[in-house]
């Protein structure tokens, strides 16, 4: 993730899309996973966590 980072700010990027296969073990498993900036922030306790985590790469 890191050199992702330090690419996108290197190429001074408006946008990264960055897209992944999620894998489950039941194959009745559907849709989507997306994640996005919030400019407010963490809107529940779980989400704030994370959300520091993935800023400590930063």
């Amino acid at each position: 993730l890191r050199a992702r980072m330090e690419r996108a700010r290197r190429e001074r990027a408006d946008l990264f899309v960055s897209i992944h296969a999620d894998a489950f073990r039941t194959s009745q498993a559907r849709g989507a996973t997306v994640y996005v900036l919030s400019q407010k922030g963490a809107s529940d306790e779980a989400s704030r966590r994370l959300a520091e985590r993935e800023n400590a790469s930063d």
